[in-house]
């Protein structure tokens, strides 16, 4: 039980770190290029 736990811990650490890297990390370049 720990493992799975681990596993989905780790499979949500994931999702959560890619979901708001690409969206802060677009919207800074542009605003550079903007600048």
């Amino acid at each position: 039980m720990n493992i799975s736990a681990f596993n989905k811990t780790r499979r949500v650490m994931k999702e959560h770190t890619k979901r708001p890297v690409p969206s802060p990390v677009k919207p800074s370049p542009k605003r550079i290029k903007y600048k």
